[in-house]
């Protein structure tokens, strides 16, 4: 083989690994949104934890009785993001008493910090003991502020560190 057919070989071989590179980093990677920066594709789906024994819910109608609840997070690649925090506890004498506060925004990742901005929320009740509290209520502005998370991966779990303590936890893939 001459030289110059080396070099233009190993030129086309060259060009195809830059290409692929360029490629394969687009696709490592969910696409920034009104600048809000990358969302990481190992964030990207459903995430949950659940605390004292309860189960995942984000549809109060399908939330199983009993005491416990769970926090859920759902990262789309486009960076919108929805909340789900589920309580539930049995009041002896009483009933059951059940309620899941959905918030939905976006987020804003810088490093190990989580910035979610939600923009719309529902507050959902189901309460045995007072009817006067069971129904559905939107948040208002002043309940939808910003909130500031941290947050890293740890042997394939997430670990959300929450200042206010609501959404702390190590969550597994729903």
């Amino acid at each position: 083989m001459s030289l110059r057919i080396r070099i233009v070989l190993m030129s086309t071989v060259a060009i195809w690994l830059v290409i692929l590179g360029l490629l394969s980093g687009a696709l490592g990677r969910a696409p920034s949104t009104d600048g809000e920066g990358v969302i990481p594709r190992e964030l990207v789906g459903k995430w949950g934890y659940a605390a004292s024994g309860g189960s995942y819910c984000i549809d109060i109608d399908h939330c199983a009785d009993g005491d416990g609840g769970s926090v859920s997070f759902s990262f789309h690649r486009s960076g919108r993001t929805d909340y789900f925090l589920f309580q539930s506890r049995r009041v002896d004498g009483c009933g059951q008493v059940r309620s899941l506060a959905r918030k939905t925004g976006k987020i804003e990742i810088k490093g190990g910090t989580i910035t979610f901005l939600p923009a719309v929320g529902v507050y959902k009740s189901v309460n045995d003991c007072r009817s006067d509290l069971t129904g559905s209520w939107s948040f208002e502005a002043q309940d939808l502020e910003p909130v500031v998370l941290y947050w890293q991966f740890e042997d394939g779990k997430l670990r959300i560190t929450d200042p206010g303590g609501e959404a702390s936890g190590i969550y597994s893939r729903l």
